[in-house]
């Protein structure tokens, strides 16, 4: 083939081959400003999954003293995915759920909502009391003894419950991922999809990865109704890769998903303890 479409032949073969030898590679031309090259590209899957944290569980836990130890580590383990990896809070300004829990706001205590005045004044003073539980929930994880007592506090607790069981198997997990990654955020690796039209947007990281304030109060089927009328416009997703760059002859795959894949593990167990946490008591 003469030139340049002998280089658009050999870049599609070895891509085919690439891809029949492990479908979550993918070999790509990167340019950024001055560098060119070929590199490979590795996409942690996440699931397409919402991976919302309530914290109405934590707040209660606070505010009732009654399990003091339990409510510390959980507030050591909410910390730290708030300070060190990364996960957003929904009462910090220009998050994504800010703005989609701002605009239901103005949706239902409009009074094209209800013409029932009291169903309406019932929601305004939700949403004042979501507000200020919220920005408690925020002040707490985001004091940093929180964090630097994290360890000592897994080390003394005790489990007696099944759910406090499950709490310290993710504070475990949480400690040894920070031992061997310290300081390492989710949001780090985070990239858009490669080849993307950004005109037709995708799905950004802190839109699926957030904590927010409840799964069981009257919001709920609001607010998910609302997300996922919005996300499910997008085609594709920002999640975690690693690239590995061919600038010069490399010996040997680069692609290292370890913290991900346990991170990720540990947000699927702490989303179940917060569920059952919630749904054992009302909230909001």
């Amino acid at each position: 083939m003469p030139y340049p479409l002998n280089i658009i032949q050999d870049f599609n073969r070895l891509k085919k081959q690439l891809e029949s030898r492990e479908a979550a590679l993918e070999l790509v031309f990167l340019q950024e400003e001055e560098r060119r090259c070929l590199v490979t590209v590795k996409t942690f899957d996440t699931g397409r999954t919402l991976f919302y944290l309530p914290v109405s569980p934590l707040y209660a836990l606070l505010k009732s003293r009654k399990q003091k130890a339990f409510a510390d580590l959980l507030l050591s383990v909410m910390a730290y995915l708030y300070q060190i990896t990364g996960v957003p809070h929904f009462r910090e300004d220009y998050v994504y759920l800010e703005g989609i829990y701002g605009m239901i706001e103005e949706w239902v205590t409009d009074d094209d909502y209800s013409e029932d005045k009291q169903e309406r004044q019932f929601m305004t003073d939700h949403f004042e009391m979501m507000y200020a539980r919220g920005d408690y929930t925020l002040g707490r994880m985001s004091a940093k003894k929180e964090v630097m007592e994290f360890e000592e506090r897994v080390r003394r607790f005790k489990a007696k419950t099944q759910t406090e069981t499950d709490l310290l198997d993710c504070a475990n997990k949480l400690v040894a991922l920070q031992r061997d990654y310290p300081d390492r955020s989710v949001m780090e690796r985070m990239r858009p999809p490669i080849e993307t039209d950004y005109d037709d947007g995708y799905i950004r990281a802190e839109q699926y990865l957030c904590f927010y304030w409840s799964g069981v109060d009257c919001l709920q089927d609001h607010l998910f109704d609302t997300v996922n009328a919005e996300l499910n416009e997008y085609g594709v997703i920002e999640e975690p890769v690693s690239i590995q760059f061919f600038e010069s002859r490399q010996e040997y795959p680069l692609h290292d998903m370890d913290y991900e894949r346990r991170l990720f593990e540990i947000l699927h167990g702490l989303s179940d303890v917060l569920y059952d946490l919630e749904h054992g008591e009302p909230n909001g």
